[in-house]
Parts: structure tokens; sequence; C-alpha cells
């Protein structure tokens, strides 16, 4: 299979930032051909439909008169919303209200007005498109690429053999059955339909763009397998518009919120997860839906994530979380640990002639606090039942610091490109499921894992040794020559005191002193 340049086939331009979106792939091997389906995630799905139905604007406008009605007595303006809330879900009754909303708000009324009242002012409602059927087309996706690219990696150290020969995808892509009444769902006729077959028929797929029959004549396995793509017709103006429009689809449909950090992603005996449609009258959804947002805070997960995103933060003001402080909270937390954490292990550890200045260390504490997250420096979100996270990344081999930054990420990165060697070669101890004997033990040590440390074990340093002393020959001694190797290739320019610490014994796990953070 001939190497193609990445970039060329692509299209890629870099003066914009790419969001990449999970997909599903399913392989075989078919004679000398790898076969490859790729599938849409959960977050691709745009079923919303802004149209209103006959019925949905009857109940809408019951629930402004209702609310005018209501006045300044909220717990009346709440039992109007649970009633269209409960008729059509949280989430659609929030479109209907919004696509009703009176013209002359001005006119509502201050003070309550009885149930059977008359209204000084009648409210004005707008003309918002109709149709007639609540269900009138196929959910479909618009955040796909243009084709699909493989990357087959036959190691980890390999360069990947790049297949561009799917066909182009044409957008909007159906993703589900219509309401058509023609077609019905015999499965037979679902495999050759022209919108939707793709999803079963694979020669479909391939010929719509959503499967690859890749090439693949080589004896090796494949170790990785990728698949990538990106939409290179949007400029950046229009890429905003598609994600803002899909995040308001899903807000009035399967709903979108963030996940405050920690939440239980799935139902276990301890625990049920974070998901719950119950909002014991709709009082949830009120607060959330209809009254006003509050003003935009800096750090909140409103802000950071629409500046991550590059899309406006007002797409996410009536969300779930929107206003929780996550990245606020870990930034202060930073400080307050710097000095027992980092700031000694600096300060003491690594400590030796021609070692970072005072300066550079007061550079680290600020790149500490502002943009080192334990959890992530992006909240994560849910899309329906599923949950996302956001991940920002960057090429450290390309980045390049702007004019006069005068912050310690130059050298940082520099250092943690080297490291890069030394993380590659501890991936052999990341625990995996090979196959074979013992993959059942070995999923469930997987499974049994936490996401976040719970505990921490120590040893004593005795000494520190003098640099003329000999290495030793374990790995806890002064001066082994391992760690002085893995110092010079980091590109540490000093032997940091660290490396010359002597320390006890390494004692069995029945001896470590375990300590158990709650």
């Amino acid at each position: 299979m001939p190497a193609i340049d990445l970039n060329r086939s692509i299209g890629l331009k870099t003066d914009l930032p790419l969001a990449l979106f999970p997909v599903r792939l399913e392989t075989r091997f078919a004679d000398d051909k790898l076969l490859v389906r790729i599938y849409h995630d959960t977050v691709h799905v745009d079923s919303f439909e802004p149209e209103l139905t006959e019925t949905e604007i009857a109940w809408g406008k019951n629930f402004w008169i209702h609310t005018w009605r209501a006045g300044n007595d909220k717990a009346r303006a709440r039992s109007a919303w649970a009633q269209l809330a409960e008729h059509f879900g949280a989430a659609r009754a929030a479109w209907i209200a919004q696509k009703l909303t009176p013209r002359n708000p001005e006119k509502q009324p201050s003070n309550p007005i009885s149930s059977d009242g008359k209204l000084p002012v009648e409210p004005e409602f707008p003309e918002p498109e109709t149709h007639s059927e609540a269900w009138t087309r196929a959910p479909y996706t618009q955040i796909l690429p243009d084709k699909w690219i493989a990357l087959i990696y036959e190691s980890e150290d390999s360069e990947p053999f790049i297949y561009d020969g799917g066909n182009s995808i044409n957008l909007p892509l159906d993703v589900g059955i219509s309401p058509d009444k023609n077609k019905g769902l015999n499965a037979d006729a679902l495999e050759l339909d022209d919108k939707i077959g793709w999803l079963i028929n694979f020669d479909k797929a391939v010929e719509m763009g959503m499967g690859l029959r890749i090439p693949y004549a080589s004896a090796k396995p494949i170790k990785r397998l990728m698949v990538l793509g990106v939409n290179t017709a949007l400029n950046g103006k229009e890429g905003q518009t598609k994600l803002q429009e899909l995040i308001h689809a899903h807000r009035h449909t399967q709903g979108i919120s963030f996940l405050p950090q920690g939440t239980p992603t799935n139902n276990t005996g301890d625990v049920v997860s974070g998901y719950s449609t119950l909002d014991p009258g709709f009082e949830n959804s009120y607060r959330i839906e209809l009254e006003p947002a509050s003003d935009l805070i800096g750090n909140s997960n409103r802000a950071v994530t629409a500046k991550a995103l590059g899309i406006d933060d007002d797409v996410f003001a009536h969300v779930r979380e929107a206003d929780s402080l996550e990245q606020f909270n870990a930034e202060i937390m930073n400080s307050a640990l710097w000095q027992t954490t980092w700031g000694y292990f600096l300060e003491q550890m690594m400590v030796g002639p021609n070692a970072p200045t005072e300066q550079q260390l007061r550079l680290t504490r600020v790149h500490f606090e502002r943009y080192v997250r334990a959890r992530g420096p992006l909240p994560a979100i849910r899309v329906g039942t599923q949950p996302y996270g956001l991940l920002p990344v960057i090429s450290l081999k390309y980045w390049e610091s702007m004019d006069g930054d005068e912050s310690i990420d130059k050298p940082l990165v520099a250092f943690l490109y080297k490291l890069r060697e030394t993380w590659k070669a501890a991936l052999v101890s990341v625990p995996k499921v090979p196959g074979g004997s013992g993959t059942f033990d070995e999923l469930q040590n997987i499974l049994n894992l936490n996401p976040v440390s719970v505990a921490y074990y120590r040893r004593a340093g005795q000494r520190i040794a003098l640099r003329s002393s000999p290495s030793g020959s374990r790995t806890y001694e002064s001066g082994n020559q391992a760690w002085k190797n893995e110092v010079q290739n980091s590109g540490l320019i000093w032997m940091p005191r660290h490396i010359r610490m002597v320390y006890g014994d390494f004692p069995s796990n029945s001896q470590l002193f375990e300590h158990k953070l709650l």
C-alpha cells in the first residue's frame, strides 16, 4: 500500500482548530481486503423538527395565557409549565414556549388574575411555521467529513499506511427510518433503501462513503486502526453555525447537559448513574429553561466550553450545570496545594547546579495553577443518555511559541516532547485485554480500576549521596545508571537531588505505608 501525504489527501488547513467527533468502527477481513464500516454516534444525530403542530400551538398558547394570569405568582407559573412539559417533555416544551413567546411581554400583568378571569390585554402570539405531524422526516446528520481516511499501523513505531480511496459523503445523511408510510419496516426493503440502506448493507455503505474496502495483503497483524476525516468545505463561520445548530437541536430533543465531576455513568450495586428523568413538578426544567439566564461567569462551564469550541456562549445559557465553576475551583485547589506538592518537590528534590531559577519556578507555578487540571481542562457533557469528554489536543512536535512569550511554555514543551519516549516505553505496563487465557481476569481487573487516585504509598529516604558516589545496582539506590540516563535523555542539564537520594529497600506490599484518600 503506497504512502500518502495525509494533509494533501484531506486538504487540511492549519488556520482553524478541528472538532473531532467519535465514531464506531466494525471491521473484518475478506480475502485480501480489510472491510471497515463507520457508524455515527449519538452526538451526530439531529432529529429536531422546528415546525410546530396545531396541537403544540394550542398547548403553547394555553401555557402563556396561564403564565400571564399567574402574574408574579411563581407557583402558578410553574404549574402552567408542568402541564406543558408533562404533555410534550421538557425539551420540546421549552421550544414550544420559546416559539410562542408573546410579542408584547410588557403587557403581562404583575398581579395574579383568577384562572377564569379576563386578561386586561391579551398576549400577541407570533405565527410559527407549522406542519401536520410531529414526525415528518428521518433523523440525519450534517456533522461528517468529506470522506473517511484510514490509517493502519502495523506497530506502535511504524509509519501508517494511509488509505483515502473511500467515496465522498453526501450531506445531510439520513441515519434512521423516516415516517414514510409507503416504506414500512420491511427488512429487505430497508437493505435496498436509497437513504438508509447503508446502515445494514455494506455495499450501500461503501457507495455512500460510510464503508471502506482497503486492499491489505500484508501478513503482519494490524496493531492499530484509525479512521478520521474533516469537512474541508466549511469555513470557520460555517463550522461554528453547524455546531451551534447541532447543540440547539440536542437541547430540544434528546437533551444536553454538563456533567459534574465524579458523576457515575452506569448503574452499579453501590451507586446509580447520574442520569435521571425524574423532575418532580418539572421545577428543575422550569428553572433552567424559563428563568432568565445568569450573567456569564468567566470560568463557568458555559464560558470555558464555548471558548474552546469557538461558539457563542449563549448556546449553553439554558443548559443544566452551565454556571458551575469546576475550572475555577480546580485553579483554587491547585494554588492551595502547590507548596505541599509540586512546590516542595521542585524546590527541594529537583535542586542542583544549573537547576531552574526562582523566576522559572514562579512561572511554573503560574502555568500549573492556570492550565494543569487533574480531571481535564474542560467539563464533560451528556447528550441524551450518552456522556462525552472534551479533550483539547495539540501537536508538541509542531508547536511554536508566540513572539514575546515569557511564560514557561517553550522549555516545558521541549521537556514534554522528550519525555514521550519514556511514556511510550511505559505503555507495556498499562492494563489491557490481550486475548487468550486469563482474559476474563484481566478484564475484571481493568473494570475494577478507578478513574482518579484513591490511595498513595510512601517509603523513607535515608540520605543524599555525594555526586562522586558510584552507581548502585538496584533501581532504588542512589545514582542508578538508568535514572541518570533518564535525566540526560529528558534534556535536563543538571543532576537533581532526587536522583542522588538513597532509599531503603522497597517494602513488600504488606509493609507499604498506604494512605487512603477520602
